[in-house]
């Protein structure tokens, strides 16, 4: 009998733990859903920062793309720093549907860890330029998706910067691919 009622108490909190588990997967999905198709706020106070001579886009061929791959990065981390390396390892991939990557950095630092990183070639040569946000605009303007989850701080976007798919493809090879598959059937090459 008290095997049984143990067995018992375990299926319920196995029910239990599915069923949260189950609402905060709905949730999530209805927070997505509800983000796609917003405009991705930038602030007017971005400076381009051209660390490397191995630019394939600048800032206004950038700016007029049909797509693009926003995601924000803090540079007073030196790990987020470093990421960019990951980030040029994708452009070819993305290159070829002429979707830039735009890392719009943010530093309490005043942007110092990125300068020592770049010329001590802590960060290889990124092919983009990297974008300022002098004042933290980015971010705050964006709060209200971005403090939701981590993967909300990059988002593939429209000419318009509609936002059009979450996630990002250096931490998910899924989102990598949802992205190229997206970009496949809706990019002209």
């Amino acid at each position: 009998m008290r095997r049984l009622l143990c067995l018992f108490v375990v299926f319920i909190i196995a029910l239990s733990c599915g069923s949260k588990r189950d609402k905060a997967q709905g949730l999530l999905e209805t927070k997505i859903n509800d983000y796609l198709g917003r405009q991705l706020a930038i602030p007017d106070k971005i400076k381009t920062y051209n660390a490397f001579n191995r630019i394939i886009l600048d800032s206004l061929e950038i700016s007029i793309s049909n797509y693009k791959i926003y995601s924000y990065v803090d540079a007073s981390c030196p790990t987020c720093i470093k990421s960019t390396n990951k980030w040029d390892s994708l452009t070819v991939e993305f290159v070829e549907f002429n979707v830039p990557i735009i890392l719009i950095l943010e530093s309490a630092d005043n942007f110092e860890s990125l300068k020592y990183y770049c010329e001590s070639g802590g960060i290889k040569n990124f092919s983009y330029p990297f974008f300022l946000d002098m004042e933290g605009q980015f971010f705050m303007k964006n709060a209200e998706f971005m403090n939701e989850h981590k993967h909300f701080e990059t988002v593939l976007t429209n000419r318009e910067n509609e936002i059009l798919m979450f996630g990002n493809p250096i931490h998910s090879e899924a989102i990598k691919e949802s992205y190229l598959k997206y970009l496949a059937k809706n990019a002209k090459k």
